[in-house]
């Protein structure tokens, strides 16, 4: 006999709280970040040097040359201390002749606001004679930046809780706090805690925020032509942040074809389509230009000239690899794909859009790779966790309260654990043995032996 919603107290009254629990979230992320930036001297790094590179370039030169980006020596030492501190590797040039920037510009358009409050501090805090050094590369920009992360993170959980809230509410299921800590569980016990609380300058907050934002309009709001306005729009800044978001077009395509099953005028949605390709293709054509400029030819970027030219077939691989698989980096999502079957009473329609997408990502991904590098679990599917997010809230439904704080604190406490082993012997984004968070082992190591 499984446990009724209302009796199920197993959170606090803080808990409870919206307000308050999520500003509490903000924090306690905020100081992981910290904490982690404190040992390791710094937030850019591997992968997050070319997506920080459109930050410092549109902001401080004003123009796409990536060589100044490319070339800055990425080390606390450097960042802080030297004006000019660059490389003598001269990056490799596109056949346009120009230095070009293989990731995407989506993380620097969501925090800009953000690098630009640190610039405005570093001016003023000058103008009072701190003599601080206006780079941005220096702590306060990279800081600043990594906290802004956070928040875009914190929000993704949020729009996350109310868009499931939402869902399930229509089919019987309002307990909100519950939801909750379905979508905690897996945001504690999957790679998304690695990319919202410590390795945040990087592009999978950007794409679990904007995952996030376009499945709240697309449920949540209600029908009108704005609304599919927005989800054009929405879906082409996830295709900026990371381009495979681009599939987002197929959930909005799969929920019109069930609105039509239930009577509504064909005509109606057609227009609602046309709107939401109309404005997810204008959003995309700053990227095209940048492109055509920095390639000269949209067709010589490499994305394409990898998937196109050299596809990579590796079966299954991003799923199941020992190092990097999405399923077994991360139990706790293959240990939900058990309640799969249920899922289909509580929100059919949300799960048959939320798994389509997930066959989508998986055939992208398989055909693209890119998967082994260095990076915590399955990171190229963090826009697919809202099929897990939803897995989750049956999970809630289906099994009393003490299976649950047990099997909630076992993939938590393993998800942590996988997390610091990364971290500490496994990553290799600068390229050295044991990548950059060598020095972090060494500084700890040091710490240590000094008590």
């Amino acid at each position: 006999m499984y446990y009724k919603y209302g009796q199920m107290n197993i959170v606090s009254k803080y808990f409870t709280n919206s307000k308050f629990f999520y500003v509490l979230l903000f924090i306690l992320f905020g100081i992981i970040f910290m904490v982690h930036y404190a040992i390791a001297g710094q937030a850019v790094y591997g992968d997050g040097i070319e997506y920080y590179a459109w930050l410092h370039s549109v902001y401080f030169d004003h123009d796409l040359n990536f060589k100044d980006e490319l070339t800055h020596i990425y080390d606390y030492r450097y960042n802080n201390g030297f004006p000019n501190a660059h490389t003598n590797n001269t990056p490799a040039l596109t056949p346009a002749g120009r230095v070009g920037n293989f990731h995407m510009p989506g993380m620097a358009i969501l925090l800009m606001p953000f690098y630009a409050l640190a610039d405005i501090i570093v001016l003023c805090l000058n103008f009072l004679g701190a003599g601080m050094l206006r780079n941005g590369y220096s702590n306060i920009y990279q800081i600043v930046s990594g906290i802004g992360a956070v928040f875009y993170g914190i929000l993704g959980i949020v729009l996350t809780e109310k868009t499931f809230a939402y869902v399930l509410s229509k089919n019987k299921f309002k307990n909100t706090n519950l939801v909750r800590a379905a979508v905690m569980l897996v945001v504690l016990a999957s790679p998304l805690f690695y990319y919202l609380a410590i390795d945040v300058l990087n592009s999978q907050f950007g794409s679990f925020f904007a995952v996030s934002l376009f499945y709240y309009i697309l449920f949540v709001i209600k029908e009108n032509n704005s609304k599919y306005f927005w989800l054009g729009l929405v879906a082409g800044l996830a295709a900026y942040v990371r381009l495979q978001e681009a599939a987002l077009l197929l959930p909005l395509l799969i929920k019109l074809a069930f609105d039509y099953y239930q009577k509504v005028k064909l005509k109606t949605l057609i227009i609602y389509f046309l709107i939401a390709s109309f404005t997810f293709g204008v959003a995309l054509i700053p990227l095209l230009l940048a492109w055509q400029y920095l390639y000269g030819s949209v067709l010589n970027h490499p994305y394409f000239i990898g998937v196109l030219r050299y596809p990579h077939y590796v079966l299954l691989g991003s799923l199941f690899d020992a190092t990097n698989g999405l399923l077994t980096k991360t139990p706790l999502l293959l240990f939900l794909l058990l309640f799969f079957p249920f899922s289909f009473r509580k929100a059919p329609k949300e799960m048959f859009i939320f798994f389509a997408y997930f066959v989508v990502q998986i055939i992208g991904i398989e055909t693209y790779g890119g998967w082994p590098a260095a990076s915590f679990g399955g990171r190229m599917y963090i826009s697919s966790l809202p099929l897990f997010f939803l897995l989750s809230a049956v999970l809630f439904t289906k099994l009393k309260k003490n299976w649950l704080i047990l099997i909630s604190v076992f993939f938590i406490v393993l998800n942590i654990f996988n997390i610091l082993n990364f971290m500490l012997f496994q990553k290799q984004a600068s390229g050295n043995s044991k990548g950059l968070e060598q020095t972090t082992r060494l500084k700890i190591e040091r710490f240590l032996r000094q008590l």
